[in-house]
């Protein structure tokens, strides 16, 4: 597994600190000044996935070198680095009592105008994830669909990153309480079934973690039997 910190740190602060320190390592003195951002646990083939095999490392940092995994330990282990997220981790206490906004599929929303009814109707039902948001699945062949999010508040739908017929049998676990989302899915180049946890900000979807939970098949099952 592979533990990624997700940090940013502004140009202005980071000028100062090279100015302050000259040659000497960043990595001694950025710690104050950045702000972690997001934590990812994922598989290293996962991770390389997202931001490619090869890394650029800042002055002063070091990719880690890690020690062979014990043999029997890499599927406990996994199973344990994606349970540790939980909805009540990722909390929203502002939950949208309004009148739901519809989607301006005329203007800004155009795009999903061909999935106006599906929307227009999952909206209506009112907000049933992260507070204020609607989560529309809407199918697109045997096994195959893929996922809208519209917000309640502005009326703006946006994208799930995962669905179509790369991602078959797709389902999801979540609740209006959190912003954490739960997916399971089967690839069917790998003959593999998979489950990922996504925290999500109103706009973006950050990756949290990812194992595979057995065979294509093991995706007939609910999510809540995979991660037990």
């Amino acid at each position: 597994m592979i533990a990624t910190f997700v940090t940013t740190i502004s140009a202005a602060a980071l000028a100062e600190l090279q100015a302050r320190h000259g040659n000497e390592k960043l990595s001694d003195h950025i710690g104050p000044a950045a702000k972690l951002n997001a934590l990812i646990l994922a598989e290293r083939n996962y991770v390389d996935t997202i931001w490619g095999a090869k890394k650029i490392y800042d002055q002063g940092y070091a990719p880690i070198i890690w020690g062979a995994a014990q043999s029997g330990s890499a599927t406990t282990e996994s199973k344990a680095d994606a349970d540790v997220f939980r909805p009540d981790q990722f909390p929203i206490t502002d939950i949208f009592t309004g009148k739901t906004k519809l989607p301006d599929f005329k203007g800004r929303d155009k795009a999903f105008n061909n999935f106006r009814t599906r929307i227009r109707n999952g909206m209506q039902e009112g907000p049933n994830f992260a507070g204020e948001y609607s989560v529309i699945q809407i199918g697109c062949g045997a096994g195959c669909s893929f996922v809208i999010v519209g917000n309640n508040r502005t009326g703006q739908p946006l994208d799930f990153p995962r669905g179509g017929e790369d991602n078959m049998y797709l389902t999801l676990k979540y609740q209006l309480t959190s912003k954490l989302m739960i997916a399971q899915w089967a690839d069917y180049d790998q003959s593999t079934c998979f489950i990922e946890h996504f925290q999500f900000d109103g706009s973006n979807w950050t990756a949290l973690a990812k194992r595979d939970v057995g065979p294509v098949e093991a995706c007939y099952n609910e999510i809540r039997k995979n991660l037990d």
